[in-house]
């Protein structure tokens, strides 16, 4: 006879650089909404998370500014995040080549950005939580000779920014993404993207590129009338989400 062990000590577990999921526990925690938004957890030792609150998890800090409750398998659990991946993140990493395991996309990529916020709109910026693994301090030091590299900005003892001009050969794209124009940026790219991130063409993100009809039908019965034939079917990149924040991040 096997004997379920109910656990109702909260766990902390890192997801990604900038993701902590709460799980274990989770029906003793008390949510506080605010105007239906989810803003604080309290658990029963009396302890306290809030949106905008810097949290310490192993040693390394994370800016709560997402917190979400979510249920899978009848299990309950919650995410607290730093942020939700820019556009950038999905369409623009993949300007610099490589791939996701040379970025340490999902390991320590907080996310990338067109630029800072106040100062310029026209870069790749990547936003990395700093480890001291070995192999991460070797990436550092590779991608500074990198054609493209224009600037390293240690922001503090757990945050680096990597700076980088946008590759000549991929202007037009690059443009193209700013403009919202996904279905107009060249094939070679839009398979490139669809490869970086291992994505089929039927997926989501290859019916935004390829401006998929069925995709189009979703949207038109979501917002209950016709798209243009000429509209893309995916929002234009709001400039203030790409920009780096540091008072947001940070």
């Amino acid at each position: 006879m096997t004997t379920k062990v109910k656990c109702d000590t909260p766990s902390f577990d890192i997801i990604g650089a900038g993701h902590i999921r709460i799980s274990g526990g989770t029906s003793l925690i008390k949510p506080h909404y605010f105007e239906k938004e989810l803003v604080s957890l309290e658990f029963t030792n009396g302890k306290v998370i809030s949106k905008e609150e810097l949290i310490t998890i192993k040693n390394k800090p994370y800016k709560i500014n997402i917190i979400q409750q979510k249920t899978r398998k009848n299990v309950l659990f919650y995410d607290l995040k730093t942020c939700e991946r820019t556009k950038s993140s999905m369409f623009v990493t993949p300007f610099l080549g490589g791939n996701k395991n040379l970025w340490f996309y999902n390991k320590a990529l907080i996310n990338t950005f067109l630029g800072i916020e106040g100062e310029f709109d026209d870069k790749i910026v990547l936003l990395y939580k700093r480890y001291s693994d070995p192999l991460f301090l070797k990436f550092i030091d590779v991608i500074q000779q990198f054609r493209s590299f224009f600037e390293l900005r240690y922001l503090n003892k757990h945050h680096v920014l990597a700076i980088f001009n946008v590759p000549s050969k991929s202007q037009k794209n690059y443009n193209k993404f700013k403009n919202g124009e996904y279905s107009k940026l060249s094939k070679l790219y839009k398979l490139k993207i669809l490869e970086y991130h291992k994505m089929e063409v039927e997926g989501a993100v290859g019916q935004i590129l390829f401006k998929s009809p069925k995709r189009r039908r979703k949207i038109e019965k979501m917002v209950g009338m016709e798209i243009p034939d000429e509209a893309e079917v995916y929002s234009v990149p709001n400039l203030k989400e790409e920009l780096f924040n540091i008072n947001y991040y940070l």
